[in-house]
């Protein structure tokens, strides 16, 4: 049933994730299979004809049987590699092997190009895992399971067998994260998982207890310490007399009905946000037992109120009339459209234009830049001098730079007796009479903070986490906060090396105005921002008036 679900979803376009069993009998796996084969043994003519015929290969079927009758071998294009490593496997591991062939079939950029291309990578991914589990395994152990040596047909038939264990042929999800796509599970392996969104599907199955039947009972619960003393094995045989089945039949009804209300249980608790039922109602006044039937015992829906009622307690829900048959254009015909692009390994990236109106999760106010400020006319500059330019002659550029020079107006502004420490602090080497002209430059800073605001308090590299008017999550760390007895003001410091401070304060506007609005949603009133130019010892500040916001350019 999964199986048809994923095939109806996937002529859709929508992406599925759905445990499949099949790995070892997927066409890659069985490629690479039969190339080790070959490699292994050169005189293997299945494994030639293997290759040969199907997609690595140039020959059809009829042509490499001719060629096998008249020549005793195959001779193609895809063999001539393999060839060449067939004569060198002595001197090779095991996984070295596999590896040289994966890379004499180019098999990864191959499977890059097929429909499923996605999986088809997982499943060399996971063959390569098996075969490191194969060398790493105890050869002792091997060696009672009837597999001598670490040569590559032993690999093969130790293979062969571990994939006829139970879920040890499950392909590989192709995908660690996939959040986009839809999950296919059973009601069995759901538990303990939960999704946004959950469609609760198969309930027309049918419940009918089998014979013969054994499973584990427990004659008592009183002492859970007796519990192993009070379990035992409950066997209920079939008969060729079916009034003799009945007898045993009429308790595992019970007992399967019971176990089918504490699935629908497990089914219908999945979901998050909203649950989604199918409501097979042609099946009403039909014998038989059904995982529907229980539930139309306790829950009535009404298509006319679109309500659903549970005991004597009435909920709104949507309620919608299903097809009996799919629509004839509904794309199942086997024509399934894949993506022009591929997604993963040597693909390209689709390019579009990003759609309008969406809102952002999260916004970093440094990455603002970008975005312009409207709204009501801004508030005239104030610069001020406060040092000379900073001249230093240090093997920092760019964002190192920035970074230590914010560290050091964050150290000195606080402690102005690190200024002989700032090298082990900072784990930048200085010339002589470096550190000294940053503890000038930071000394005069500080001097002129003090002098213009009289701040009854300083916040250095103030963390702040808010939600902006759009509704986007706002995160990031304010270099200065001062607070005075009016409000607050924020200065960044900047280390960029400018020709008019002026001119380039507008370029951080959105960044500051970001800072002030989580500001304001604290409740504080902010009443300027302003850009400390590290470089040229100059501030530029400018008083908040009006209503401003920021928009894309």
């Amino acid at each position: 049933m999964l199986a048809n679900y994923a095939n109806v979803l996937r002529s859709m376009g929508l992406r599925v994730r759905l445990q499949e069993d099949g790995w070892h009998s997927s066409r890659v796996v069985q490629l690479v299979c039969q190339a080790l084969a070959y490699v292994a043994n050169p005189s293997d003519r299945h494994a030639a004809l293997y290759l040969a015929v199907t997609e690595l290969g140039s020959l059809d079927l009829k042509t490499a049987l001719e060629q096998l009758i008249a020549d005793g071998r195959i001779i193609d294009p895809v063999l001539i590699p393999l060839d060449v490593l067939a004569a060198n496997t002595k001197a090779r591991t095991l996984f070295a092997l596999v590896a040289d062939t994966f890379a004499a079939l180019n098999l990864f950029d191959v499977v890059s190009v097929w429909p499923d291309a996605d999986q088809c990578r997982a499943n060399l991914l996971r063959l390569q895992a098996e075969v490191g589990e194969y060398m790493d395994a105890n050869r002792e152990a091997l060696a009672s399971g009837g597999y001598h040596g670490s040569g590559i047909q032993s690999f093969l038939a130790w293979l062969n067998a571990k994939v006829e264990q139970k879920d040890k042929d499950n392909q590989p999800t192709s995908r660690v994260i996939d959040e986009d796509a839809i999950q296919l599970v059973t009601w069995h392996s759901s538990k303990g998982r939960e999704w946004p969104v959950v469609f609760v599907c198969g309930t027309d199955k049918s419940l009918k207890p089998g014979l013969p039947n054994m499973e584990l009972g427990y004659s008592t619960f009183e002492d859970l310490s007796q519990l192993i003393e009070k379990a035992q094995i409950e066997y209920s045989p079939k008969f060729a007399a079916p009034e003799s089945d009945d007898k045993f039949l009429g308790a595992l009804g019970q007992a399967t009905e019971l176990e089918a209300r504490r699935l629908i249980y497990v089914a219908m608790t999945r979901a998050r946000e909203k649950l989604v039922l199918e409501w097979p109602s042609y099946l009403a006044g039909k014998d038989g037992l059904t995982y529907w039937s229980i539930l139309a015992s306790e829950i009535t829906p009404s298509l006319q109120e679109a309500t659903i009622t549970v005991g004597d307690t009435s909920f709104p829900c949507v309620i919608g009339k299903g097809a009996s048959e799919l629509p004839d254009d509904f794309g199942t015909d086997g024509d399934a459209t894949h993506e022009a692009l591929a997604t993963i390994g040597r693909r390209a990236i689709q390019r579009g234009v990003v759609t309008e109106g969406l809102t952002l999760d999260s916004v970093v106010p440094s990455g603002m830049h970008s975005l312009q400020i409207v709204g009501a006319a801004r508030q005239p500059l104030e610069v001020a001098r406060y040092h000379n330019e900073l001249d230093l002659d240090i093997e920092l550029t760019g964002t190192k730079l920035g970074t230590f020079l914010h560290r050091c107006f964050e150290i000195l502004g606080a402690n102005p007796d690190h200024a002989g420490n700032i090298s082990s602090i900072t784990g930048v080497e200085l010339i002589d009479g470096a550190a000294s002209c940053i503890a000038a430059s930071v000394s005069s800073f500080e001097r002129w903070v003090t002098d213009r605001f009289s701040a009854t308090a300083i916040h250095r590299e103030l963390p702040l986490l808010g939600v902006d008017d759009n509704g986007s999550v706002v995160s990031g760390t304010a270099d200065l906060v001062l607070e005075t007895d009016a409000g607050v003001w924020i200065i960044d410091h900047k280390s960029d090396q400018v020709e008019n401070s002026e001119a380039a304060f507008d370029g951080y506007q959105p960044q500051l105005e970001c800072y002030a609005k989580v500001l304001e949603s604290m409740g504080l009133t902010v009443l300027g921002s302003g850009i400390n130019w590290i470089r040229r010892g100059e501030v530029v500040l400018r008083p908040r008036g009006g209503e401003l916001r920021t928009a894309v350019n």
